[in-house]
């Protein structure tokens, strides 16, 4: 069924990759941490107890920049192939992509000699020809949108331990929609070109919205086509609560992260005066900032199934 949700609140707009992937890292880490902490302050051995907490904090950084690795490769890999934006040979792992890279370099005469680029341009084009890794885009790009938008049961848990993670260590929820992007994807024309958000705010926020039915013909027919508008009226306190941005600053800090808006939402800022260039670049580190954050979903596939 159609729908229109409005939430306003304090918000500071993410990279939505970076921000899960750290995010897991740090879950993934709470435990080593908490014993390499318990260890420095109540270990009986003097090499434990004496360990300076320069050293500790040099283990806990390393440990978590190589987590965040793994979590990063995982997070962006699927959404590159969500977003299609992916290229053949980043299906398959680097050692694989090399052998193939030695391969047609030795296939090819040795009076053509290949820049790196088009080296590069032959190995996707003999993915695309001997291999199943359309295969493994498809499942890729499903997996972001399990992922992003808690589609099954292990993800909806893994999707709630995060908020709770959030909520427990940094007093903060977060919000993920995706959302069409103007044009086509990169690779694939046929498709629309979709993008996930990611906005870190403050758990106080005003929501409000409408679910527009269909009529009976719309729903015989499978299509529909309207237009819908929605307003929703300000109550209460909106001031930014005392701690809130002291709150942003520590999370972005603890996930390393900065606050990034999508390429989409650029122009997406609302005031009831003119705001003079030099304020509006001076307010840019500002965060976070008052937010309407709407989602419209619209889609024939629910109408489809039941009949």
């Amino acid at each position: 069924m159609p729908y229109l949700r409005n939430r306003l609140a304090w918000a500071t707009p993410v990279e939505v990759d970076l921000f899960g992937a750290h995010l897991d890292a740090y879950i993934n880490l709470l435990p080593t941490v908490a014993v390499l902490r318990l260890c420095h302050r109540h270990g009986k051995a003097s090499a434990i107890s004496k360990i300076p907490v320069e050293l500790l904090v040099l283990i806990e950084d390393f440990l978590t920049e190589s987590e965040r690795d793994k979590t990063r490769e995982i997070w962006q890999a699927e959404y590159k192939c969500f977003q299609d934006k992916c290229e053949p040979m980043d299906h398959y792992d680097r050692s694989r992509v090399n052998d193939w890279r030695r391969m047609i370099r030795l296939d090819t005469a040795r009076s053509e000699a290949l820049a790196a680029e088009d080296v590069d341009e032959r190995v996707n084009e003999f993915i695309i020809d001997h291999t199943g890794y359309f295969d493994v885009h498809m499942e890729r790009g499903e997996c972001w949108v399990e992922r992003s938008e808690s589609v099954g049961v292990v993800s909806k848990n893994q999707q709630r331990k995060r908020r709770e993670i959030m909520m427990k260590h940094f007093g903060l929820d977060f919000w993920f929609s995706r959302t069409r992007v103007a044009g086509e994807s990169d690779n694939h024309g046929y498709s629309a070109a979709e993008a996930t958000l990611a906005y870190l705010k403050l758990p106080q926020s005003h929501n409000g919205g409408r679910w527009f039915d269909l009529s009976p013909e719309e729903r015989d027919n499978k299509q529909f086509c309207f237009m819908a508008s929605s307003a929703m009226e300000i109550v209460g306190d909106l001031a930014l609560p005392a701690d809130g941005r002291a709150k942003m600053r520590r999370c972005l800090s603890f996930l390393g992260l900065k606050p990034h808006k999508h390429e989409t939402e650029h122009t997406g800022e609302l005031s009831a005066r003119d705001i003079p260039m030099d304020e509006r670049e001076k307010s840019i580190n500002t965060w976070p900032r008052l937010t309407v954050l709407s989602e419209l979903g619209a889609s024939t596939d629910d109408y489809a199934e039941s009949s």
